[in-house]
């Protein structure tokens, strides 16, 4: 790896990929913001349309945070969760909160998307079915003060043309991530919600972010470089980084659930190898591989702050489980290159070459610029999809290098990183207070910084 190098990433500020007449960048338009939000006052419901738990309750951490610092308070701000499946934080105090204030439950979303692989089916589809949900219940959705479109993200333009009025778009997989038409293949109805994008864009009433650099960069590619929205990565806001439950043992090391194939054979040896280096020259102290898919029930986000030490094997480009560990202060050790390259390209949601085409399909049609800055001639160096449409071990082995420099793995410093599980019990066996005490400095001033 080291002796073959590959280009550097393009790491902009996110203020290079924000239009230059956005009315974000000029002070009286966010003078105006302020006043705005200080006329409502604390009080002020939230619409929060979101297919991912955890993910949501981060979105919503930060949004309380944005909203504290422009009014002074943020008690009486109301979220309202949309079509949120509750996966992630199952019997955690997150899931309570959602499931107390879901509006709409996740098997409405679900239906549809189902009912969108139907042989002739349009866009006319998801916009009955959010037609529906703007005006179900009281408080329906039209009633919130602030709309804040998530995932699946591909709905935004057609609920922007319901909505007529500004709204906050947020996302980090690909932007047609849950995209069934057509079983996931181009088509017609591809072709018609790009020129839906479109129009959406025109409209210029959006706000619009991505939570993942690798996902900013793969939206570029697929528009021939005309959509870069700004990086504004997950912060971890809901995370404190001070322990609120005792500390695990210091030898106990918390491996992530997963119950991939590849990844189920790499814990099988591992948790074989921590046996026998027990046995032998680790003793008493040895690392203790504590397996989460053989606890009794899921580990909420307090409770994995409790270990010092965590092993995470990336099932994709950016898990929201890697900032919650990282904010927390726990020392996350990762797989190395070429190591990594073994999962982290076996995803679907971003795009990854277990998801349908259309996720990695570029529109016929051209988009209009949306980013201040242009950047750098020739770049990208290398193809963001070749690599995905034809998995192979041995093709496109720069091209893979290439990309995941976009991803949080590879962007987050401190991240303790391992070639083989040799090398990872011998780095969970020798450290020392000390060097935990210097990772976790390190990793709170970067986040504070990104904050």
């Amino acid at each position: 790896v080291a002796l073959h190098p590959v280009p550097p990433p393009y790491l902009p500020p996110w203020t290079f990929e924000v239009p230059s007449g956005s009315l974000i960048l000029f002070m009286a338009s966010q003078r105006s913001f302020a006043e705005s939000a200080r006329r409502i006052g604390g009080a002020a419901r939230v619409a929060m349309i979101h297919l991912h738990d955890a993910t949501a309750w981060d979105d919503w951490a930060s949004v309380r945070v944005a909203w504290e610092s422009v009014t002074g308070a943020a008690e009486g701000l109301l979220p309202m969760f949309y079509f949120t499946r509750l996966a992630g934080l199952v019997g955690c105090a997150e899931q309570r909160h959602i499931e107390a204030r879901l509006h709409a439950p996740f098997k409405a979303l679900k239906d549809m998307l189902i009912a969108a692989r139907a042989e002739g089916a349009g866009l006319g589809l998801a916009r009955d079915f959010l037609r529906r949900w703007w005006a179900d219940g009281s408080p329906a959705m039209r009633d919130a003060e602030v709309l804040f479109c998530g995932e699946p993200v591909w709905l935004c333009p057609l609920l922007d043309e319901i909505a007529e009025r500004p709204m906050i778009m947020r996302f980090n997989m690909a932007i047609l991530d849950e995209f069934m038409y057509n079983n996931g293949q181009t088509g017609s109805v591809f072709d018609e919600w790009w020129d839906e994008f479109a129009a959406f864009m025109d409209r210029g009433r959006v706000f619009a972010s991505v939570g993942t650099r690798y996902t900013v960069e793969q939206v570029a590619y697929l528009t021939g470089g005309a959509l870069r929205y700004p990086y504004v990565p997950f912060l971890g806001l809901a995370m404190d980084p001070r322990p609120v439950l005792p500390r695990r043992p210091r030898n106990e090391a918390l491996l992530f659930q997963s119950n991939l194939p590849p990844m189920l054979a790499f814990k099988r040896m591992l948790k074989a190898a921590a046996t026998v280096f027990a046995q032998g020259e680790g003793g008493p102290e040895a690392p203790h591989i504590v397996d989460m898919n053989d606890l009794p029930r899921g580990v909420c986000r307090p409770e994995m702050g409790m270990y010092e030490a965590a092993i995470l094997l990336p099932h994709n480009p950016a898990p929201i489980r890697l900032i919650d560990l990282y904010a927390q202060g726990v020392v996350i050790y990762v797989p190395a290159e070429p190591l990594i390259h073994k999962w982290i390209w076996a995803n679907r949601p971003f795009g990854g070459y277990n998801g349908p085409p259309v996720y990695r399909s570029m529109p016929s049609r051209r988009l209009a610029s949306t980013h201040a800055v242009e950047p750098p001639d020739g770049h990208p160096p290398f193809s963001a999809t070749a690599f995905l449409f034809k998995w192979s071990i041995i093709e496109h082995i720069d091209d893979r290098r290439y990309w995941l420099q976009y991803t949080e793995w590879e962007l987050l410093p401190e991240l303790q990183r391992f070639r083989g599980i040799a090398e990872l019990l011998q780095m969970l066996h020798s450290r020392s207070p000390a060097q935990v005490e210097a990772v976790r400095a390190a990793m709170n001033m970067h986040l504070q910084a990104r904050r």
